[in-house]
């Protein structure tokens, strides 16, 4: 499921800016929206490593966000040095939500919906506090 999972998702996000894919290390071997990537042992450890985020974050909601943020700050500051841009969010969260509901079929309800679109949004917009940080003290120093 979670191959399959992000293989759509990927493939979402590529279709819809296609020059994101050059942005990972797994897509820049291949064509723009070649099948074949998405069985590349690159594209499948980044996968695992997305999952294994989503599910610390989703772990990590507890009244105390602190230790969350500090990592999703982080790992915006990250993105930011990979050359990922705030527009690119928004386009990334559209593809996880679209392909949630295609995964979950009549499960993902509007309550599911709801609170993915939260988790994301705040996933989303710490991150881009990380990058923005990033970014400030790339200018600065």
């Amino acid at each position: 499921l979670k191959r399959t999972f992000f293989s759509l998702s990927f493939c979402r996000i590529f279709a819809a800016v296609p020059p994101i894919q050059d942005k990972f290390s797994f897509g820049k071997k291949f064509q723009i929206g070649a099948e074949e990537m998405y069985s590349d042992p690159d594209f499948l450890r980044h996968a695992s490593n997305v999952t294994n985020m989503l599910d610390k974050s989703i772990s990590m909601l507890t009244r105390n966000l602190t230790p969350l943020l500090a990592i999703l700050k982080a790992m915006g500051a990250r993105h930011y040095e990979y050359g990922v841009l705030p527009e690119h969010y928004p386009v990334v969260g559209e593809a996880l939500i679209a392909t949630l509901s295609d995964v979950l079929g009549p499960r993902f309800n509007e309550e599911v919906k709801s609170a993915w679109l939260m988790i994301y949004g705040l996933i989303s917009s710490t991150m881009l506090e990380g990058a923005k940080q990033a970014e400030a003290s790339a200018s600065s120093g």
